[in-house]
């Protein structure tokens, strides 16, 4: 009844597993399965989870002495023991309560022990002992002594995918037994160690799940010394006592196992040498260090991982001679790594110490003769220089030593990388699948070493890949990293310095190179040659020998957000590029150029500050032609803002602010056709627009060009260029000189108070046309009323050549500069002799960004030594004076300044003193007939002929509005007309 509800049971069992499985496809596992029969607890094997205890067959012990054994004579099993078909004891169920369940010894043929299930009583699964060739596979051994057990002079042997738990003494036991391989087992819940390997050498044991025993694996020499044991990739966890314990034992090396939470050491080494700690992850030893190594030398502690350890790692005991490099060792609840008395001559190099005991015991030095440096402590970052390096970091410890030279970044060194095809990205077991959802990923390194081509170097790949968060370096000779014909690859946040060429890229496609650090390099930051549609954005390039940025035969290249300074070329170097794209960079304290374009066309600038360079802000040489640039920002470079050079044509140069360069605003040398509008020119130390050299047929309009120490504009020996609607303001010298030159035409521009106290120009060129300008100080009159003032304007050069039609207000692009004019008296000008109450009146004066004008009339009548006010806060251009309150006299001058509402000022006089004239009377009647007579009187007085009208319309009466001259009525239609238009283009800017 009993065997008929346990069948039933395992029934049940499977069939909810069957169920279960429809709905994922992973394996669901049984177990603690309680039989009466066997009083005990059975768990099934997860590689036979689905195999009912029906399937296995009922065999009693197995007892082999002699090969013969397999055979016929005794137990005949399936195979001819030969390594191609081996005896095979499989799909048996043993379970004895009296001796060893399989025992096999000194044989010399093949066999495997398969698919078995084994339960015993104190007594041992599988003992072998003195065999050469077998393989335990498949099993599930549980509740006997010992699961497996090599008892001795056992070699060859695979033990794999086994299932040993609930034993009371040890899982896998292995006695003076070499070159045998355990692998993939499940190794748990044994009362003694999951595996161990005592006085037995040359083994391997890998891909195995060891937890909840005891030790999770033991090796011992039991005084004599092991050798040359791998324990790899296991997963070893949970155990009362220490992970992985080495006693006695030499060139163990112990790689990728992840060894947490066991109750005392991740790892323990005591007594030996030449041992390889490497790749591990040590997790959550909080009792105790994550690796303890005492009476031990010449071990190598590389690539681990240590965290949430008591000590991360600690040497105690007689230690000499190690090597610690590149760990990771953090949140170690007393310190991180710690050298007791003995511990001496250790190297500890490229580790990565982060918040041990809070950030204040990172390392603790108390031997002697210990070295530590290029680690990185994650509080003492400091990187002034950008050499990746910081100062000193102070030791905790006796011996008051330092890490001499500690990084300011968080990286693990790396050998050079090099990649020549999409299969090396498999080879060198970089992670990832090189798809664009899951790239290649190279990070968190630090390359310090490099072969001829490079620290790293891919060429001739397929596959998607990532470089990011490195700090690389190709040693001064070698570059930090070069991409031949590759594409699709992200090059991010890494340090690269310290390279002969920080980024080279040859023939490599769609790269995007963001957010880098590149700087102190022997060349170039970055060299891009034959490469499209690459994306530079975001990086800080500086102090490299050569140029920042070094870009020949790309095409549709986007260089977007960069920093880049102090290069002892220029910041970027264009050569035969097509189509880049160069936007909002920031580029400064070059010691030749800030952007460089040689041979190169319809590229872009936009946006861009290129300011305190060496010598230009950008140079244009060699048949760059149909380049745009536009909004950019050159200032206080040490030459030139923008320079021409040599057959440089048909570029636009519109809206930029030039300004503050120690020698010209733009240079054009040998450059024709090139559209140079919208530009402000500000305060270069000598000329803002200068031409040499047969540049021809330029445009130049709609730009406002002031404050210069020599010319607003010069030309020298160059011929059909067109100046229209430019502003050219405050100029020391000329407005605009023609040195030589012919053909070149200058209309409809502003001049403003350039050469003050002479004339705005100067021609001594041939056949120069300069024709409807405006001159500030040459305006009136104007008494046809045609807009063009009656005389012309005459300017300075050999060629006595003139305008002969000079504008009375000025052009438009005055809106693109913010400036007054000045307001001019018109009435009383100086020569009238006025009584009674006058009107005065000005030109008005135009705030060229339209804000509110208003006026302040003062007169003097000491011709000009004090003055009066008479009115303030005046918005009309003219007012009413009584002159009767002022005393008589011939020294009187009249002054109107106009005030913006933002603080621009300008004031205009009368040209010369007028005269006041008003007699008294000692009655009312007789004043106001003498005042009458005389107002009569004044309207008869012989005026000069340009303001006899205008006097006589303002003298004959004092009664009542008076009516304004044609003149008058004609210059205030036009004031109207012009702040009409002013106000209409105003509204449609800024709309």
């Amino acid at each position: 009844m009993k065997l008929h509800k346990n069948f039933i049971r395992i029934i049940f069992l499977m069939t909810l597993f069957l169920i279960t499985s429809s709905f994922c496809s992973q394996k669901f596992f049984l177990s603690e399965f309680s039989t009466d029969q066997t009083n005990s607890i059975l768990h099934l094997n997860p590689i036979a989870s689905v195999k009912s205890l029906t399937s296995y067959t009922p065999h009693p012990t197995i007892d082999i002495d002699l090969d013969s054994d397999f055979g016929p004579s005794v137990y005949d099993f399936n195979g001819s023991g030969t390594i191609n078909d081996p005896y095979r004891i499989e799909d048996f169920n043993i379970t004895e309560k009296a001796s060893n369940l399989i025992d096999i010894q000194d044989t010399t043929v093949y066999f495997k022990i398969s698919n078995c299930w084994l339960r015993g009583n104190n007594f041992i699964g599988i003992r072998l002992r003195n065999i050469k060739h077998a393989i335990i596979e498949n099993n599930i051994i549980n509740n006997c002594s010992d699961g497996i057990k090599l008892d001795f002079a056992n070699s060859n042997i695979t033990i794999k995918n086994n299932t040993c738990e609930y034993n009371t003494n040890y899982g896998v036991n292995l006695g003076g037994s070499d070159n045998n391989t355990i692998q993939n087992n499940t190794i748990r819940h044994n009362d003694n160690d999951g595996l161990l390997l005592l006085d037995s050498e040359n083994n391997t044991i890998i891909n195995n799940t060891i937890t909840n025993n005891r030790y999770g694996v033991y090796l011992d020499g039991d005084g004599a010394y092991l050798n040359l044991n791998r324990v790899i990739n296991n997963t070893i966890t949970n155990h009362t006592d220490y992970g992985i314990n080495v006693q006695h034992g030499n060139d163990t090396i112990i790689t990728n196992n992840t060894i947490s939470h066991n109750s005392k050491f991740g790892i323990n080494l005591r007594y030996g040498e030449n041992n390889t700690i490497t790749r591990n992850t040590i997790l959550y030893h909080t009792s105790m260090p994550g690796i303890s190594v005492s009476y031990m030398s010449n071990c190598t502690f590389v690539d681990n991982t240590l965290s949430n350890n008591r000590y991360g790692i600690k040497l105690e005991g007689y230690c000499i001679n190690h090597t610690i490099s590149n760990n990771s060792i953090s949140n170690s609840t007393f310190c991180g790594l710690y050298l007791e008395s003995n511990a001496n001559n250790t190297r500890v190099t490229w580790n990565e110490f982060y918040y041990n005991y809070l950030g204040s015991r990172q390392a603790e030095d108390h031997g002697e003769n210990n070295t530590f440096c290029f680690n990185y402590w994650n509080e003492w970052t400091n990187d002034s220089d950008y050499d990746g390096f910081t100062n000193p970091y102070p030791l905790r410890g006796s011996t008051y030593n330092n890490d001499s030279c500690p990084r300011a970044y968080p990286y693990r060194k790396h050998g050079p990388i090099e990649i020549w095809q999409d299969s090396d990205f498999e080879t060198l077991r970089i992670p990832g699948q090189g798809t664009s959802e899951e790239p290649y990923l190279i990070e968190n390194y630090y390359f310090n070493e490099s072969t001829i081509r490079g620290a790293i170097f891919i060429k001739d790949t397929t596959k998607y890949f990532i470089i990011r968060n490195n700090v690389i370096t190709g040693g001064d000779i070698h570059n930090g990293l070069w991409l031949q014909n590759v594409a699709d690859e992200n090059i991010s946040n890494n340090l690269i310095h310290r390279s002969y060429v920080g980024i080279c890229i040859d023939s490599t496609n769609l790269t995007n190179i963001q957010a880098n650090t590149i700087c102190y390099n022997n060349n170039q930051g970055i060299s891009s040659s034959y490469c499209n549609h690459n994306y530079i954005r975001d990086n800080i390039i500086f102090n490299n020998t050569g140029t920042g940025f070094h870009i020949s035969q790309d095409k549709y290249s986007k260089i977007y957000g960069n920093n880049i300074s102090n290069h002892s070329h220029s910041g970027i170097w264009l050569t035969n590029c097509q189509y880049t794209d160069v936007q909002h960079n920031e580029i400064f304290d070059n010691e030749i150029n800030g952007f460089y374009i040689y041979d190169s066309s319809y590229n872009t600038l936009k946006f861009n500050n290129i300011h305190d360079n060496e010598k230009m802000g950008i140079h244009l040489w060699n048949k760059s032609y149909s380049n745009d640039i536009w909004y950019n920002n050159f200032t206080r470079n040490s030459e030139y803002g923008i320079y021409l050079y040599d057959q440089t044509s048909n570029n636009s140069i519109s809206n930029n602010s030039i300004s503050f360069n120690q020698v010209d605003g733009i240079y054009f040398y040998k450059s024709s056709y090139n559209n140079i509008s919208f530009n402000e020119i500000v305060g270069n130390s000598q000329t803002g627009i200068h031409f040499t050299e047969c540049s021809e047929y330029n445009n130049i309009f709609g730009n406002t060009i002031k404050n210069h120490n020599h010319n607003g504009i010069s030309l020298a020996n160059s011929n059909d260029n067109i100046f229209t609607n430019n502003t050219i303001h405050l100029s020391i010298q000329n407005g605009i000189i023609i040195i030589s030159g012919s053909n070149n035409k200058i209309q409809w521009n502003n001049f403003l108070e350039n050469n003050v106290g002479g004339k705005q120009a100067s021609d001594s060129g041939t056949s120069n046309t300069v024709t409807k300008n405006y001159w500030n100080e040459w305006r009136i009159p104007d008494t046809n009323t045609d807009g063009f003032v009656d005389g012309y304007y005459g300017l300075w050069g050999t060629t006595d050549n003139k305008d002969l039609y000079p504008l009375i207000t000025p052009v438009l692009p005055i809106l693109y500069l913010h400036y007054l004019t000045t307001p001019v008296v018109l009435s009383p000008n100086g020569g009238e002799t006025l009584s009674g109450a006058i009107t005065i009146h000005w030109y008005a004066a135009i705030d060229s960004k339209d804000h509110p004008v208003t006026y302040e009339v003062y007169y003097s009548s000491d011709g000009g030594t004090t003055w009066n006010l008479i009115s303030a806060d005046l918005t009309s251009h003219n007012f009413n004076w009584d002159t009767t309150s002022v005393t008589n006299g011939a020294n009187y001058f009249i002054k109107v300044e106009a005030n913006c509402s933002t603080g621009l000022s300008k004031i205009d006089t009368s040209d010369s003193p007028f005269s006041v004239q008003n007699i008294i009377s000692t009655t009312t009647t007789a004043t106001t007939t003498t005042i009458t007579t005389t107002t009569a009187t004044a309207s008869t007085t012989t005026q000069p002929s340009s303001v006899t009208t205008s006097t006589s319309a303002t003298s004959t009466s004092t009664s009542g509005p008076q009516l304004e001259s044609p003149y008058n009525w004609n210059y205030t239609l036009i004031s109207l007309l012009i702040v009409t238009i002013f106000m209409t283009i105003k509204r449609r800017k800024d709309s």
